[in-house]
């Protein structure tokens, strides 16, 4: 069982986190007295008296309460059924191939949780077979979403690679008229290939992710099959696609970014920003499924995100400026306004239940289809394109696709079940963010870890830094609570 935290801030102040209610109180020096049995050290009867009655008060109304969350490590089968048959969005991995050979490809040299890549192309007939079984999910009672926008992704490889295979599928999904059910496009592309089909791409209002890493130096990883920079090249279709269409540029185009040993954070951001006129995604290295004898490789190039954006915040007065809501600090202010103070609530179902009712799955994991279904080349089927292919839900052959929901939940609790114990005992398990099938990646010597774990002593000194930044920027706490409630 979790206990309550106190914990001091930078100018002096004294807190306590309590677990039980998930907020954390101001401690004047008479209140910590009272609470420590010190009472006979106050020298004034009527403060003496005060903090005693808000001692008692506390303690009446939850100062002591213990909180034991509920977990549940095997989904419900059919649960999982109704969120496919709500499913928003479906990732199609429209080719293996790739036309760059960049350094640090999640399916590069330095990983080995993927298949093996063998430039091959998605079949329509896969595509349709999945879509045909969606179809029937849709029209059929387990599907309760009233005219539900459904986002089909395309992705690689390099997408554009097979645009005969994401030509026919548009084409199939607009003959098919499917009632109640809209289809948005979206596409993650290295933009080599732009310049070819963006006519294509604007008419059907694609929402592009294009990734370049900065200028021609930060962008040096990102080469093609002859170890030539792609930098030009994608640099060039970027700018003609913006002068040719800019209203489609503005509304639909944005950027990602990776952070590595060739680059820096205030380089990119301000590259992008100035040549391009988009704030960029900026993203880490992947750290899941590297290869033993990579690692060195991979710590050379590695940067962090979060140490890299809070020192450009700090340094760079333009990056301070347009950063108010995104950068470091306030996501992490965020974070603790929406999982220890109490007063935040996920959904309208959670606000009518008492928090101790709420039943939590262990670790950060997203329920199989809450948000995505995604699609291999090779008929994999996995809950999302971000995690290793050593797991798969279930597969589509050209005739079929093969799900069984019950399998599915038990895979969930086979995954679940090692790690339920550091659940337990973790501060940040209400608010983590760690994928399930990325830590049984992550093996020691004694068995599965996670690298997300959050001790009392760490949850102390994470309280305290955040609740610091608060008083040192007292108008912070109103702009992202406005932020946050204008944007939902």
């Amino acid at each position: 069982m979790r206990k309550n935290i106190y914990f001091t801030t930078t100018k002096g102040n004294h807190y306590l986190y309590i677990e039980g209610l998930q907020c954390s109180i101001f401690l004047p020096p008479g209140l910590i007295q009272v609470m420590n049995g010190e009472d006979d050290n106050i020298a004034n009867e009527q403060e003496k008296e005060y903090y005693q009655k808000k001692y008692l008060f506390l303690k009446e109304n939850g100062l002591d309460k213990k909180t034991n969350i509920s977990f549940i490590t095997k989904p419900d089968p059919e649960i999982v059924k109704i969120k496919l048959a709500n499913i928003r969005q479906i990732l199609i991995e429209v080719t293996d191939g790739c036309n760059l050979k960049c350094k640090y490809c999640g399916y590069g040299e330095m990983y080995e949780n993927y298949d093996k890549r063998l430039s091959q192309k998605m079949p329509f007939e896969k595509v349709e077979t999945l879509f045909e079984y969606l179809i029937d999910l849709w029209h059929s009672n387990y599907n309760f979403s009233f005219n539900n926008n459904v986002d089909v992704s395309f992705y690689g490889g390099e997408p554009l690679l097979n645009m005969d295979l994401i030509k026919t599928t548009i084409d199939y999904l607009s003959k098919k008229k499917i009632s109640n059910m809209n289809f948005s496009y979206r596409m993650t592309t290295n933009a080599l290939l732009l310049d070819r089909y963006m006519d294509f791409l604007v008419d059907k209002n694609f929402n592009l992710l294009i990734s370049l890493d900065g200028d021609e130096y930060s962008n040096s990883y990102r080469v093609d099959k002859n170890g030539k920079n792609s930098f030009f090249k994608v640099y060039n279709n970027i700018l003609l696609l913006k002068d040719k269409y800019p209203e489609y540029y503005a509304k639909h185009v944005n950027f990602n970014a990776v952070l590595h040993d060739r680059n820096t954070y205030e380089g990119i951001y301000l590259f992008i920003k100035h040549s391009l006129n988009k704030n960029p995604l900026i993203s880490e290295l992947n750290d899941n499924g590297i290869k033993e004898e990579k690692v060195e490789m991979f710590r050379r190039m590695y940067k962090n995100t979060y140490e890299h954006q809070k020192e450009a915040y700090e340094t760079n007065s333009e990056i301070h400026e347009d950063s108010s809501f995104s950068r470091a600090e306030n996501v992490a202010i965020r974070s603790i306004l929406h999982a220890h103070t109490g007063n935040s609530y996920k959904s309208i179902n959670h606000l009518l239940k008492e928090k101790q009712q709420i039943v939590h799955m262990p670790s950060g994991t997203c329920m199989a289809f809450y948000k995505k279904i995604f699609l291999t080349v090779n008929g994999k089927i996995f809950p999302c394109e971000k995690i290793g292919q050593n797991y798969p839900l279930g597969y589509v052959l050209f005739n079929k696709v093969c799900i069984d929901f019950e399998q599915i939940s038990n895979l969930y609790k086979q995954m679940y079940e090692p790690i339920l114990k550091l659940c337990e005992q973790c501060y940040h398990q209400v608010n983590c963010g760690q994928c399930v099938f990325n830590i049984a990646q992550k093996k020691k010597k004694k068995g599965l870890y996670c690298p997300s774990f959050v001790n009392k002593k760490v949850m102390a000194d994470y309280m305290s830094e955040n609740i610091s930044y608060l008083e040192e920027n007292r108008t912070i706490y109103e702009k992202i609570i406005n932020h946050n409630i204008e944007v939902r």
